[in-house]
């Protein structure tokens, strides 16, 4: 084994100390007590910095778009490197809340009034109709365009979907994603115009 390597675990950054200790108790029960916690904010920060866009002292704002939140951190990087203030996080921006506007406009450009929403066939097309959904979210990342295919009870087609359409669509969403930002800012008492980078992580930052 390399005697220079080292086991670096990271954790979501909102999390509170005792779920972090938590973890760390589990992982000495299983013998791993030559560990590093990090606040994964700051593994992406320590990423970015082996990365063209290094930031050798400054502040980055990490925003983390997942499945079920928007997470953003504050991190002053440099050889005291660290996370500033407590961050902020909202559930009404994530991967879900997307996939859902996405679906709801996919249901708006068919006739579906005549689907029955207890009927466990129309539960099952709307689920895989759902999925269908987040691909297409991911393929507007680099295509301007692409195609929802609709197979519903007495429903068989496309739907069409344009990039910026759905851009317009969650124009209101991302107004939030400024409030949070602001929020994070404020608590770290840092003003905008000292930030050096903005990094995007999680599953939806190529959006």
């Amino acid at each position: 084994a390399d005697d220079d390597a080292a086991i670096v675990v990271t954790y979501p950054t909102s999390w509170p100390e005792y779920t972090v200790d938590r973890l760390r108790n589990a992982a000495a029960r299983h013998g791993l007590t030559d560990v590093t916690f990090v606040p994964d904010a700051l593994a992406a920060t320590a990423w970015m910095q082996q990365s063209p866009d290094a930031v050798a002292d400054g502040v980055v704002l990490v925003a983390d778009l997942g499945a079920s939140a928007l997470t953003v951190s504050v991190v002053r990087t440099g050889a005291d490197s660290a996370i500033l203030g407590r961050g902020a996080r909202s559930e009404d921006v994530s991967g879900a809340h997307i996939d859902q506007v996405v679906l709801a406009y996919v249901l708006d450009n068919v006739d579906s009034s005549s689907l029955d929403p207890f009927d466990p066939a129309t539960v099952e097309a709307l689920t895989t109709l759902r999925t269908h959904c987040a691909t297409a979210k991911e393929a507007l990342s680099s295509d301007t365009e692409t195609v929802v295919p609709v197979h519903l009870p007495g429903i068989d087609t496309d739907v069409r979907l344009v990039r910026s359409e759905i851009e317009e669509l969650l124009r209101e969403t991302f107004d939030d994603v400024t409030r949070v930002l602001g929020e994070a800012l404020r608590t770290a008492g840092v003003d905008g115009d000292a930030v050096d980078r903005v990094l995007l992580v999680g599953g939806g930052a190529s959006i």
